[in-house]
Parts: C-alpha cells; structure tokens; sequence
C-alpha cells in the first residue's frame, strides 16, 4: 500500500491511511467512529446487481453503516455496463 501510495503528491494534504483487517462494513464504521473520519476515499468496481451498476455493492453497503462522507472512484477506463436508450438520451 506504501509504494501504491507513493505515486500521488500527498505530502501537502492533511491525510490518515488505515488498513484494517475483518469484514469492510464493521471495520470501517468502527474506525470511522473511534477516529471521528469527516471522508472515506475507496475505490470501487461495480460488478453485480442493480445497485452496483452505479457504485458498487461494497461502497454501497458501506454507505448505510458511515456517518460521514463517502467518496467513490471508479479505476481508470472503467466503462460502465449500462448502455443508454434512445427514450433516456431525450430525457
């Protein structure tokens, strides 16, 4: 994680990492409460049902457990699986 992070320009940002270990709905309300977290950062890939469509199943569990921000990012090139209607485009 240290040399993933090692890429990006952090150094002027006031920031945590945290790596916890255990299911990701309990272990980031926990941290998220014992550290009083304004924002989480996570990635996300949606990859089952409609809910993941838009920011994935985990991310979306996660909403419903966090009383703080949420930020989702989708990997680089991600396209999504939703394909647009002509009665959509219109809207």
């Amino acid at each position: 994680l240290d040399m993933l992070l090692s890429n990006y320009p952090l150094a002027d940002i006031k920031h945590q990492v945290h790596l916890p270990r255990g299911m990701p709905q309990k272990v980031i309300a926990e941290l998220v409460d014992a550290q009083g977290i304004d924002l989480i950062v996570m990635g996300t890939v949606s990859r089952t049902g409609i809910s993941g469509l838009i920011i994935g199943n985990a991310a979306e569990s996660i909403l419903s457990v966090v009383e703080c921000g949420v930020f989702t990012v989708k990997p680089q090139g991600f396209q999504t699986p939703v394909a647009l209607t002509a009665e959509m485009e219109s809207a």
